[in-house]
């Protein structure tokens, strides 16, 4: 079944993981914060939809997979964790709205996949993603913006210097810091 969480809410854990599983869809109207290490998992079989803050401190890790549909972060939804990573898996396409991880050396990844559908921006000219690493992965967009860092600085926004990415087909083999 689905599983829905109410608008306006806040689960809060202190020094321990929070997860949501749904063994259809998921929709994650209410904020979710772990304090401390403890990272927030959301799986669903189908869709995951993200119109909330989720948080971790910390070395906690936010982990998102919508198994076969699309996992969407809608207006005005982030991700913010302390030096772990977050990781958004997509069946089909990926809609990013913000994603902030602590930078520089001890600083969290970011790892976006829309394993059969496209890598979408939802905040227009906003900064997307801020990491110490951004790793993408995706299978359609237009061939333009697929193979140009164009696409990508939709995503990472503006930086000074701008990272240094190694493009290799759809994907971003690595890449400095995003650190000025």
């Amino acid at each position: 079944g689905s599983l829905v969480t109410a608008a306006g809410t806040t689960t809060t854990v202190h020094d321990g993981d929070v997860v949501y599983t749904a063994g259809d869809s998921l929709l994650m109207g209410g904020a979710a914060a772990a304090t401390g290490n403890g990272s927030l998992t959301l799986t669903a079989a189908n869709s995951v939809t993200q119109n909330a803050s989720l948080s971790t401190a910390g070395t906690g890790s936010v982990t998102a997979t919508a198994a076969t549909g699309s996992l969407t972060m809608g207006a005005g939804s982030g991700t913010t964790v302390g030096t772990g990573n977050v990781t958004y898996l997509a069946g089909d396409s990926l809609s990013v709205n913000e994603i902030t991880t602590a930078t520089g050396g001890a600083g969290g990844n970011v790892t976006l996949t829309a394993a059969t559908g496209a890598l979408i921006d939802v905040n227009g000219a906003a900064v997307n993603v801020i990491a110490n690493n951004l790793t993408t992965n995706y299978a359609t967009g237009e061939a333009a913006e697929l193979n140009s860092t164009d696409f990508l600085q939709g995503l990472i926004g503006a930086t000074n210097p701008p990272p240094n990415l190694i493009l290799f087909e759809n994907r971003i083999l690595g890449g400095a810091s995003m650190d000025p």
